[in-house]
């Protein structure tokens, strides 16, 4: 996990909506892997930064991406995250989350 897609993961959290689960969850899905809002679960590899859990991984998903390396790549629809090694296809670009951490609710408009 390199620093910048900690930084990613972390600035992508801090929008989710109060009571949503606690971090993001890299499961394996048709196509190769995507990312998903979840909480913590028995056996996960749990990654934290200052004591908050942004990425969790299951044991097997673990396992199977354990050489990989996980970065941000620039993209036309902007970063990315990839995972490149390991057992992930080679390049890797998780799909877009199921359920994207909300972007922050716009500031409510006062008359003057």
């Amino acid at each position: 996990m390199t620093d910048r897609a900690t930084r990613y993961l972390c600035e992508s959290l801090s929008h989710k909506k109060e009571g949503a689960a606690e971090a993001l969850r890299i499961v394996h899905a048709e196509h190769g892997y995507e990312l998903t809002l979840d909480d913590a679960k028995d056996g996960d590899h749990i990654f934290e930064e200052d004591g908050t859990k942004y990425l969790l991984v299951d044991p097997q998903v673990s396992e199977a991406l354990s050489d990989a390396l996980v970065d941000i790549a620039e993209s036309p629809q902007g970063k990315r995250l990839t995972l490149t090694g390991g057992e992930a296809p080679n390049p890797s670009e998780p799909e877009p989350a199921k359920t994207e951490p909300a972007e922050p609710e716009p500031e409510p408009k006062t008359k003057p």
